[in-house]
């Protein structure tokens, strides 16, 4: 179940991504190939390298769920505009600066870079103490430095549609 729930998933990406050329069955294809030549079976060869990737999966998925809670809880309060989802115009909600959200961008990156260190210390590689403990509390890490960093950037540009206080509901 968890093979075909994951190529459809990536058939229907790359097909977004590539209509022309890519249809969903060929999406599925191009999954299966990059992840037999990804060999996730050397993951699996011990519990430490194991560990090693999720905690390396950790780093990024933090950084990108402290900016989508922030978002949500604290920038909209609750507040969402499912119309504008779908609207290509500066009138938009989430139009931002020509349709990119930098302050997105730049927080997860913040959120990225405060674990790289100590990343490259579980790659093998000589770093100080301090970066070593950052690393082992990634998510937090990362996720806290991502929130930080976007309320910040969104008190400095606000943007469209922030909320007053926490209603969740749609206004279309």
């Amino acid at each position: 179940t968890n093979i075909s729930a994951n190529s459809v998933s990536a058939g229907c990406d790359l097909t977004a991504l590539f209509p022309r050329f890519i249809n969903i069955r060929r999406g599925g294809y191009i999954a299966a190939i990059v992840g037999l030549c990804m060999c996730p079976w050397n993951l699996l060869k011990s519990s430490n390298n194991f560990t090693n990737y999720l905690s390396a999966y950790s780093v990024f998925l933090s950084s990108i769920a402290g900016v989508m809670i922030t978002e949500y809880y604290i920038i909209r309060k609750g507040l969402y505009k499912v119309s504008d989802l779908y609207k290509t115009d500066k009138e938009s909600w989430y139009w931002y600066t020509y349709g990119v959200n930098f302050r997105a961008y730049a927080a997860y990156i913040a959120g990225i870079l405060i674990n790289v260190v100590g990343f490259a210390g579980a790659t093998g590689r000589s770093v100080p103490l301090a970066a070593t403990r950052i690393y082992e509390l990634s998510f937090f890490t990362g996720f806290g430095v991502s929130a930080v960093v976007y309320y910040a950037l969104n008190r400095i540009f606000p943007v469209v549609g922030s909320g007053g206080s926490f209603e969740e509901n749609d206004i279309s």
